[in-house]
C-alpha cells in the first residue's frame, strides 16, 4: 500500500482526486526533462540524396549514436535508420563534416534500409550523440527538414524546409 502523504478533507471523489494530482506532480519532478538540446543541422542535397551536415560554427565534434531520415506528415515513418553497434567504437561527426542518406559502416547497424524518397513529402533527418550530454546546453541531437524536389533539370534536390507545420512540400 502506498504511503499517505496528505489526507484531504471533504468529498471522496474530491479528497482521491487531489491525492491523484499530488501524486502526479511528485512523478513529473522525478521525471524531469531530459540533458542535453537539438540543434539545426544543415541539409545539403548531393547526387546520391540528402545530406545532414555538422555547423562550422558547430564549437565540438559528436559521436554518432543513431541517425535516422522519418518522414513528418505520416506520423514520422522511417525511411532509413543507422544505429551504433554494442561494442563498438561510435564515428565522430566533426564540425562541417556531413551524413548522407544511406551511408552505412560496419560499426553501425542499418535497421531500415534506404527506401525511395517521394517527391513533395516533408522528412526530417536526425542524428543523435552515441554520448550522454553532460549538460543541458550540450548538444545531443542536430536536425534538419528537407523535402525531395524536381530540379529545372529533371533530377531531384533536396530543398532545406523550416520545422514548421505550416511549411510544406510542393
Amino acid at each position: 500500500m502506498l504511503p499517505v502523504i496528505f489526507q484531504p478533507r471533504g468529498r471522496p471523489l474530491i479528497r482521491w482526486s487531489l491525492y491523484f494530482i499530488a501524486v502526479l506532480g511528485l512523478v513529473s519532478v522525478a521525471t524531469a526533462a531530459p540533458w542535453g538540446r537539438t540543434a539545426e543541422g544543415m541539409i545539403v542535397s548531393t547526387a546520391s540524396g540528402p545530406a545532414l551536415c555538422l555547423p562550422r560554427t558547430a564549437s565540438v565534434a559528436m559521436s554518432i549514436g543513431i541517425a535516422y531520415v522519418a518522414e513528418v506528415e505520416t506520423g514520422r515513418a522511417v525511411k532509413w535508420k543507422i544505429s551504433l553497434l554494442p561494442g563498438r567504437e561510435p564515428e565522430t561527426f566533426l564540425p562541417g563534416q556531413c551524413i548522407r542518406y544511406g551511408d552505412r559502416s560496419e560499426r553501425y547497424a542499418l535497421e531500415t534500409t534506404g527506401t525511395e524518397l517521394e517527391l513533395n513529402r516533408k522528412y526530417i533527418f536526425t542524428v543523435d550523440s552515441a554520448r550522454r550530454a553532460r549538460t543541458r546546453s550540450e548538444v545531443f541531437s542536430y536536425t534538419g527538414f528537407f523535402c525531395p524536389t524536381l530540379s529545372s533539370g529533371g533530377g531531384i534536390r533536396y530543398v532545406a524546409v523550416g520545422s514548421g507545420s505550416s511549411e510544406t512540400c510542393g
